[in-house]
Order: C-alpha cells, then sequence, then structure tokens
C-alpha cells in the first residue's frame, strides 16, 4: 500500500484542525497556504472528509471547517477510508479486484494477517496521538504499547 497525495493531504488538514483552538473555524485557504496544498483539490478532499462526519463546514462570512467529533475519536484509518474507501492490502492472486479471502488461495494466511496488522495499526492511532508529540512522531499512547 502507497499513500497518495489524497491521503497526505487529509491527514495533514485534519491534524492543522486539529492543533487549532476549540471551536475556531479555519478556512480553506488558510489551511491550503500553510499545508502547501493545492486549495481546489484540498477542498475535494475536506468535501470527503464532511460527507464522512469527519469535519464540519460552516458557510458565510464566518464559514470555515472544524472536526466534527473529539480528536481522540478520529482514527487515521477513519481518514483514510473517507479519502480512499475500504483498504485492502493486496489485489486476487487468482481473480480480478480485491482478495477475496478464499482459502483454497495459497497466500490467504498471509494476506489475511497482514491485512489484519495493517488495520490494527491504523484504528489504534487517532488525531489527538498524532498531535500530541510532533517531533518524535510518537505519542505518549504510543510509546505506552
Amino acid at each position: 500500500m502507497k499513500a497518495t497525495n489524497t491521503v497526505e493531504y487529509a491527514i495533514r488538514g485534519v491534524l492543522y484542525l486539529a492543533e487549532q483552538p476549540d471551536g475556531r473555524k479555519v478556512l480553506l485557504s488558510e489551511i491550503a497556504e500553510i499545508q502547501d496544498v493545492p486549495k481546489n483539490f484540498l477542498g475535494k478532499i475536506f468535501q470527503m472528509l464532511v460527507k464522512a462526519q469527519i469535519l464540519r463546514s460552516y458557510k458565510g462570512s464566518n464559514g470555515g471547517f472544524i472536526l466534527n467529533r473529539p480528536k481522540n475519536e478520529i482514527t487515521v484509518r477513519m481518514i483514510i477510508e473517507a479519502v480512499e474507501g475500504p483498504l485492502y492490502l493486496n489485489r486476487c492472486l487468482v481473480r480480478k479486484g480485491e482478495c477475496c479471502n478464499d482459502v483454497s488461495c495459497r497466500m490467504h494466511r498471509v494476506w489475511q494477517e497482514a491485512q489484519k496488522s495493517l488495520l490494527s495499526t491504523l484504528d489504534r492511532y487517532t488525531v489527538e496521538d498524532l498531535v500530541q508529540s510532533p517531533d518524535t512522531g510518537r505519542s505518549a499512547h504510543a510509546n505506552a504499547k
């Protein structure tokens, strides 16, 4: 799995919002400028995050974006799946599309274990974890594991 620009920009945008004082609505143009991200592209990404109820948008002169739920309830997996859809580590080696997890597949066990591990890791880390310790990239939550 390779993180796309869409995923990278989504995570960066959400983290920027998470670092703001509670209730501060932030304009898309501010986020795009600070994060050095194309504004129109970020707008499309943020629409997906609003649809997934990760962000809330406000229109008008006091408009902008805020997190729609507490930082400790937004996982990295939620952000990724909001902009990319369900995560699959592999494509089926036998049929077209994602792995069907058919037990007759020789790689079934390997892919199933790897998939579980990936999703578990992405579910374990929240936005709160990521903003707590920007210097090391690891929070107290991650270090305690």
